[in-house]
């Protein structure tokens, strides 16, 4: 057993393992330069798992809740988110995450609705890189 960097070789492998779990999500393009590492395990020759890390953010905002009005600062939230987001597709980021607490989400979710954000259906984990 080998692990290595995936090669372009490797890719009908890869999309053979993807089918044969049931395409529980849409095929990820691989060659996609938001991937940023992929590597395979080797075995008998033939690639038999892969893990792959694409580039993502996680946000944070920060604001004065006493700065004006509630609706001056959604106007100034929705400037400022797009002018974050250009900069992030600028970096080459395919997507951002922001970790709501539920006190906020309850009473600012719908906005994040209307300002292009969704809830994930499925649960994030995550990990520290070590």
């Amino acid at each position: 057993m080998t692990v290595r960097d995936a090669t372009p070789a490797d890719l009908p492998a890869l999309q053979a393992m993807h089918a044969a779990l049931g395409s529980l999500y849409p095929w990820p393009d691989l060659t996609d330069e938001t991937f940023m590492a992929v590597q395979v395990v080797e075995a008998d020759g033939r690639p038999v798992m892969a893990v792959a890390a694409r580039r993502t953010a996680e946000a944070y905002l920060l604001l004065d809740p006493s700065w004006a009005t509630p609706g001056f600062r959604y106007q100034a939230l929705e400037r400022l988110q797009a002018v974050a987001m250009r900069r992030l597709k600028e970096l080459h980021v395919n997507d951002c995450h922001a970790l709501i607490p539920p006190v906020v989400e309850r009473r600012f979710g719908r906005r994040l609705l209307k300002l292009g954000w969704w809830r994930p259906t499925w649960p994030l984990w995550a990990r520290k890189v070590i």
